[in-house]
């Protein structure tokens, strides 16, 4: 279960490890003991409630964050990666377009209509996003239409040069990166 919260400065840095018992069952791992403190908390500023895809976003990054520490695996590169891999499980989770449309890291503004605490915080890149996301629709076999529709328009294009580069290299005939 999991329990919405609002980030505050004495937030824990990690969320609690829940008594997972090792048997497999299904290829799943089962709870030994639930108890009603076995309660995964997600954090989110208020201000996010102004901006509700940034808040959906956060909220699939948070749970991919909970299902790597529930994991107790250390994500590929180590540590320091930890929220990119986060995010990059997210996308493959199925909250690519989520993800992506919440990318941006804004740097400037009149400083009136900018709101840093209603922003999601991203680890990864517009681009990267958009990369995992074709990687994503390439590998499940979802058409580029089905993904791009809901997309912000100029993601749309990345996201077909993406899904080209994917099928190219598929193919074998990949041009290089620039």
């Amino acid at each position: 279960p999991l329990r919405l919260a609002h980030l505050t400065a004495d937030a824990p840095a990690q969320p609690p490890l829940l008594p997972l018992n090792p048997n497999q069952r299904s290829g799943e791992l089962m709870p030994a003991q639930w108890a009603p403190q076995d309660v995964l908390p997600v954090y989110f500023h208020p201000e996010q409630c102004k901006k509700p895809g940034d808040l959906a976003a956060t909220f699939a990054s948070i749970t991919a964050q909970h299902m790597m520490i529930q994991a107790r695996q250390t994500p590929p590169g180590g540590l320091e990666f930890f929220t990119n891999t986060a995010e990059v499980l997210a996308v493959f989770m199925g909250f690519g377009v989520l993800l992506a449309n919440s990318a941006y890291n804004f740097r400037g503004s009149c400083a009136k209509c900018y709101n840093p605490m209603a922003n999601r915080q991203a680890e990864l890149s517009e681009a990267e996003v958009v990369y995992a996301l074709a990687l994503f629709i390439y590998t499940k076999n979802i058409p580029l239409k089905q993904a791009s529709t809901h997309l912000k328009p100029h993601l749309k294009t990345l996201l077909k040069k993406a899904y080209r580069y994917i099928a190219w290299q598929k193919a074998g005939v990949a041009p290089a990166l620039n």
